[in-house]
């Protein structure tokens, strides 16, 4: 059995044997402190509003169809059925707008002024650009 004579006599503790110090448990204290306000702010920023995704899918769909509905139409009736452009309030406070201009850039086989025609459909909602599209249709029919 150890006497207390023994016990005072024996060495300290050399630092490689001590327990953790106060200053390594503020270090990984304020460590962890900052990586989690790092992390809390991703989170945050994607629960803010969750419905902004759905806003761009739905905004996404609806110029897909748009576009699509002006591909059949020129199916179906001709270069000459492409409509002027024009803005559409959508349900939701969606608006769409639509621009239909003369295309001269090098994509056309043509100089020829009226033979392509660019459609750009673009869907906003309360101001903020949601989806946007274009089309360039080519009147082969001449």
């Amino acid at each position: 059995m150890p006497t207390k004579a023994d016990s005072a006599t024996r060495p300290p503790l050399s630092s490689s044997m001590a327990g953790t110090s106060y200053l390594e448990v503020i270090i990984l204290v304020v460590t962890v402190g900052i990586l989690m306000s790092g992390l809390a702010g991703v989170i945050g920023q994607g629960l803010e509003d969750p419905s902004h995704m759905l806003r761009i899918q739905q905004a996404t769909g609806m110029v897909q169809a748009s576009l699509e509905s002006f591909t059949s139409a020129r199916r179906r009736s001709g270069f000459a059925a492409i409509p002027a452009g024009s803005t559409t309030n959508l349900s939701d406070s969606f608006v769409r707008t639509v621009t239909v201009a003369d295309d001269t850039s090098a994509l056309c086989p043509s100089t020829t002024s009226g033979l392509c025609k660019r459609i750009t459909v673009t869907i906003t909602r309360n101001g903020q650009t949601l989806a946007q599209g274009a089309l360039l249709l080519i009147n082969y029919d001449t």
